[in-house]
């Protein structure tokens, strides 16, 4: 088996095509048909940065909105919490529950993929997320033998420290774009800023608020509030959301002129380091889509966990959500329990009432 060189370690950080070729080489080397590697968060597969597989663009679609809360590879890697060295995930798995799952019946198989015997290793990163690279193999191909796992393990401490910077780096830049595409999707006034209060993103609407100068303004690159009164109640929201102590301090007005706009406060997480709030102004008349952009923002939920959380506080039940989405009443029992784990709630009712409150602004 190959060992990386400090050289080539770096140009496959840097270099998305070399990290493809070291996986390439280590695919064949222990005759897997594909692989991927990806990020997650919370025990939940987000994305992935580097994939060679039968699968469709539509297929990896289908896996993040429908089948990654339920990937029973990914769920006993998780688990079991054995980081940092390759697993031969048939010994966490066995083949007959692999076969009998919605993951291998209902987007596999239907895929015309034959993936059945899987080889993953998993390193930690900070803020509970997680990277990872899994090798496959084919039904007919049969599982890893211990050959296949010995050559795993001899490259398996270069490779966990390669992943792990990919990882480390996807997961920044899919915050910040993740970021970017939000905010600017939001159609109410919406600002994010550090902790120094500090203006990091902005969209259309608030672009037009800080061109009129009145209300909201800039000065040095932080977002101040023109009236005294009013950017004290500001920097006291911002730093109350930072602490985690929003309580009922969960928005501020700003007086423009004859107009008093109000902002929701919220904390963002930031896997780039740092503290980030969302300032959102004015309040939408319903629980809709810009909801949903703001649960994923603020807890990180995906966009299947999004959706459905949003349905349910609008009053629909779980069993409406299965049959309206065409999945499992198990599958949306997965999601929204990966939901409520995110939202840091005890329970579904306490959750359905964090995202009833989410924009409700104080009177």
């Amino acid at each position: 088996m190959m060992r990386l060189s400090f050289e080539r370690a770096y140009e496959a950080v840097t270099d998305d095509g070399q990290f493809l070729n070291i996986l390439d080489e280590v695919a064949a080397t222990i005759d897997a048909k594909g692989y991927a590697a990806g990020w997650a968060a919370h025990g939940l597969i987000e994305s992935m940065f580097a994939i060679k597989n039968d699968w469709s663009a539509d297929m990896i679609t289908d896996y993040h909105t429908n089948h990654a809360p339920s990937d029973p590879w990914a769920a006993a890697v998780f688990s079991a919490g054995n980081f940092g060295t390759f697993q031969n995930l048939s010994q966490l798995v066995p083949d007959k529950k692999f076969g009998a799952s919605e993951l291998y019946n209902e987007l596999l198989r239907p895929g015309g993929d034959d993936t059945f015997y899987a080889a993953g290793l998993t390193m930690p990163l900070p803020d509970g997320a997680a990277g990872g690279v899994t090798f496959y193999r084919g039904r007919r191909q049969g599982g890893f033998d211990t050959d296949a796992m010995k050559a795993l393990h001899e490259i398996e401490a270069d490779l966990a420290r390669l992943v792990s910077l990919k990882a480390r780096l996807h997961g920044q830049s899919l915050a910040g774009s993740h970021w970017r595409e939000a905010v600017s999707r939001l159609a109410t006034p919406a600002f994010v800023l550090n902790a120094e209060m500090a203006l990091v993103d902005y969209n259309a609407a608030a672009e037009v608020i800080l061109a009129l100068g009145r209300g909201l303004t800039l000065r040095r690159g932080r977002l101040m509030a023109t009236f005294p009164a009013s950017h004290v109640e500001l920097e006291s929201a911002c730093n109350a959301a930072l602490n985690g102590k929003i309580g009922g301090l969960s928005a501020v007005r700003v007086t423009c002129g004859n107009i008093e706009r109000r902002f929701t406060v919220l904390a963002l997480p930031n896997l780039g380091g740092g503290q980030r709030v969302l300032l959102l102004g004015d309040q939408p008349e319903a629980v809709g889509r810009t909801q949903g952009d703001l649960l994923r923002l603020r807890y990180r939920l995906s966009p299947a966990e999004a959706t459905l959380m949003c349905a349910l506080a609008s009053g629909a039940s779980p069993q409406e959500q299965a049959l309206e989405r065409e999945v499992s009443i198990e599958t949306v029992r997965t999601q929204y329990r990966s939901a409520v784990r995110k939202m840091d709630c005890k329970s579904l009712t306490d959750a359905i009432i964090a995202v009833r409150r989410i924009l409700v602004l104080a009177t």
